[in-house]
């Protein structure tokens, strides 16, 4: 996948495969080229590239035809609905009409549907009449994740779903991620989170510049010098 701006080239040719019940993690610095590639495989952005799930091909599809084929992302800022209630927030992401329409038509609605099953892996159960602004971040991040997976998606790419989130939130989270593998969706995780990444994560591809510099299990990462020295600020495990 090439991504370019102009005459800056974001992503120089990446090659990523991400399998049914896997994690696989996507680090870097900022300005790597992370978020520009999770655009691209969605459909945000022009690209040149294939992207390909279950051996259908989507990347000649707009975003919202990639999501029914159920390749779906989470958002860094979050996007919630402030006036919605989380289970009609997650309901909005499985809709199929414009969005100011269906935004309309959930708010007019006085009968409820069922809630989407994603709430229930989630935890969110109890959450779903509840709005946003009156959940901690950490349940709003596990909302965003909710909405991805809403519809049954069967690929998430989680854009920083830890970003702000404390050590005992993260380690939650974790689990919620290897969770979300479990039930067959692949994963990709992208977050400065590196305790959160090394120790969720099945494989691990390092970008720098736009080009993929490693890839490998968390342990091969770790021990890899140039990774070590570029990202994790620590010394080589022997």
């Amino acid at each position: 996948m090439t991504v370019r701006y102009g005459g800056v080239v974001a992503n120089d040719g990446v090659n990523l495969a991400i399998d049914r019940g896997e994690v696989v993690g996507l680090i870097g610095p900022n300005g790597a080229g992370k978020t520009s590639l999770v655009d691209a495989v969605t459909g945000f952005t022009a690209a040149d590239g294939e992207v390909v799930l279950d051996g259908r091909r989507l990347d000649r599809l707009p975003p919202h035809r990639r999501r029914r084929a159920g390749l779906a992302r989470t958002w860094q800022a979050g996007e919630l609905f402030a006036d919605l209630t989380v289970a009609d927030n997650v309901a909005v992401a499985v809709q199929r009409r414009g969005w100011a329409g269906l935004v309309a038509d959930v708010l007019g609605r006085s009968a409820r549907t069922a809630p989407d099953p994603s709430l229930e892996m989630l935890g969110l159960l109890d959450d779903a009449d509840r709005r946003p602004d009156e959940l901690s971040l950490g349940r709003q991040r596990l909302v965003g994740v909710a909405r991805a997976l809403a519809g049954g998606s069967s690929v998430v790419l989680l854009d920083e779903p830890a970003a702000g989130l404390d050590t005992d939130e993260s380690e939650a989270f974790g689990d919620v991620v290897r969770t979300m593998a479990t039930s067959g969706r692949g994963v990709l995780l992208i977050d400065h989170d590196m305790n959160l990444v090394l120790n969720v994560c099945d494989r691990v591809y390092v970008l720098d510049f736009g080009r993929v510099i490693a890839c490998g299990t968390p342990t091969e990462i770790r021990a890899d010098a140039a990774v070590v020295a570029a990202y994790l600020g620590e010394e080589p495990v022997a």
